[in-house]
């Protein structure tokens, strides 16, 4: 959800659940679905992206794995319309112990579907691989990212363009204020796809309110810590709402026994 904002802009950002960048070793429970939709702005060095709305639906096939669909929409320098749209997985391969942390694998593809043209897509496909580790230790829970996004070279008015492909490593954490709040933050390195950009360094803080049972606001506000936020984003915002519901197919399981 959040990558989609980043590579209309030219940087490529691995996936991850709102709102931060930084993923989370969680999947949606087994025949549920969970939907994050919200505003996403992002200024670097004068360019501003906007994903309104930005959305993403995750549903858990089985136990321990789901599948994820972003769709964005895009308003970048006057251009609006969809966004390059995201397919992925992630598999939690080992669940946190007492003793153990949760350790997932997370792999994406990005399409070209975008415009180029209007600056909404990035003319190439991309394949990202993640892996979160995450633990609990009683209101705090720390989440930490190493990932690997494969970029591809678009083509461009005829011309092939080199990307670099892109390292991520980031670090989160989760600080649960009473039953219904959450505090987050996180601090992220991302290496530039482009040659003689520096490397982003870069921080989010925010937090999760939960509304109802299956309804939390959330919201993060992030810049670069590099001197004149050099590498960007000069300012990162996202305001949005998680929802989570079971499928009709799992409330009907529940009802026949």
């Amino acid at each position: 959800m959040l990558s989609s904002a980043f590579l209309a802009g030219g940087c490529a950002v691995v996936h991850a659940a709102p709102p931060l960048i930084t993923d989370d070793a969680e999947v949606a429970e087994k025949d549920t679905f969970e939907i994050y939709a919200g505003y996403d702005y992002v200024a670097t060095g004068g360019a501003i992206t906007r994903q309104m709305p930005t959305i993403e639906f995750d549903y858990g096939i089985i136990d321990r794995v789901e599948v994820t669909l972003e769709v964005p929409y895009l308003s970048v320098e006057g251009g609006r319309g969809l966004g390059d749209l995201a397919v992925a997985t992630k598999w939690v391969v080992l669940e946190e112990t007492k003793t153990r942390p949760a350790i997932a694998v997370e792999g994406e593809w990005k399409l070209h579907n975008g415009s180029v043209v209007r600056g909404l897509g990035t003319g190439r496909f991309d394949y990202e691989f993640l892996i979160p580790v995450q633990k609990t230790w009683g209101w705090f829970t720390g989440m930490l990212n190493f990932g690997l996004d494969f970029i591809g070279d678009p083509r461009i008015n005829g011309v092939t363009e080199h990307r670099n492909n892109v390292w991520f490593v980031g670090f989160a954490q989760r600080c649960k204020v009473n039953d219904k709040t959450r505090l987050l933050s996180e601090v992220y390195v991302q290496h530039a796809e482009e040659q003689g950009v520096r490397n982003q360094f870069a921080v989010n803080v925010g937090f999760e309110r939960e509304i109802t049972h299956h309804l939390a606001l959330q919201m993060a506000i992030g810049k670069s810590l590099r001197e004149s936020a050099s590498g960007g984003p000069d300012l990162h915002v996202y305001v949005g709402l998680h929802g989570t519901f079971d499928a009709p197919w799992k409330r009907t399981k529940k009802d026949g026994k």
